[in-house]
């Protein structure tokens, strides 16, 4: 994926929550305004160097990608946590993050030294061409829950939500987890599934940060442009059932941003 896709595909996560017209301050503990503008210019940069970035993060495989990041966050010192926690917290904060854009489209400008003017130039259009897509939460049912092992499905909390023919889109899950004393999983992941109206299906899952304090997770999956999406499968927490799980899920979303809605003017 080169560097244009990745900022587009980034950029959708503004209008996570929209409608904010109040100015907040970024917390302490969150990369400011200039030092997130230029981590995300360094990722999109590490991104456009490898050209199957895109591919590896909606994969799933969450240790080659971090493998390619380490320098960037050793660089910035924080930890991929801190940074998918920060992002989150600014995807919440659409104008904030709107801010911290018009900042990476500057810095992208400046670099002609390591991304060819041509690219630079071509990212500057296409963030400021790019309209923001429109966002739907299509989940469905109860938003929060408990870990438990020892229920009929082993604490693994499947889902399935049948949608009425969507033409591809991203899918995007999200939820916010915390683990208690007691746990002992060494692995566990979401899951999402998208079935098509061909009997296939994709595939993606992502690696969960067994916390004791509350950490926001996020999945995307890039359905098959070519194929209708008729159900959306998946785990809220794919692991060992044989092992002890226990904490808390809440605040569980589920995504889908049109295709037909993310394009150039």
């Amino acid at each position: 994926m080169d560097i244009l896709k990745k900022i587009l595909f980034v950029i959708i996560f503004i209008v996570v929550i929209a409608g904010c017209t109040t100015r907040v301050k970024v917390p302490r503990e969150f990369p400011q305004e200039d030092s997130m503008a230029v981590i995300l210019a360094d990722i999109y940069y590490v991104e456009a160097t490898l050209g199957q970035a895109r591919e590896y993060m909606l994969r799933g495989n969450e240790d080659q990608m971090l493998k390619f990041y380490k320098d960037v966050f050793d660089k910035h010192n924080i930890t991929k946590q801190k940074y998918d926690t920060a992002f989150a917290w600014y995807s919440e904060h659409p104008q904030l993050l709107s801010g911290v854009y018009d900042k990476v489209i500057s810095i992208l400008s400046e670099r002609e030294s390591v991304i060819s003017n041509d690219t630079s130039k071509r990212a500057e259009a296409a963030m400021r061409s790019t309209r923001i897509p429109k966002m739907k939460d299509i989940w469905k049912g109860k938003r929060s829950f408990v870990i438990n092992h020892k229920d009929s499905t082993g604490g693994t909390l499947p889902f399935t939500i049948e949608v009425d023919s969507l033409q591809s889109g991203i899918f995007r899950l999200m939820a916010t987890y915390r683990f208690t004393k007691g746990n002992i999983i060494n692995k566990a992941y979401m899951k999402l599934i998208a079935c098509y109206s061909d009997s296939t299906a994709d595939t993606a899952s992502y690696s969960i940060d067994k916390s004791f304090t509350e950490r926001i997770t996020t999945l995307s999956l890039d359905a098959d442009k070519k194929k209708y999406v008729t159900e959306i499968k998946g785990l809220l927490l794919d692991h060992d059932t044989a092992i002890v799980a226990k904490g808390y899920i809440r605040n569980v979303k589920l995504f889908y941003i049109p295709r037909s809605d993310i394009k150039m003017r």
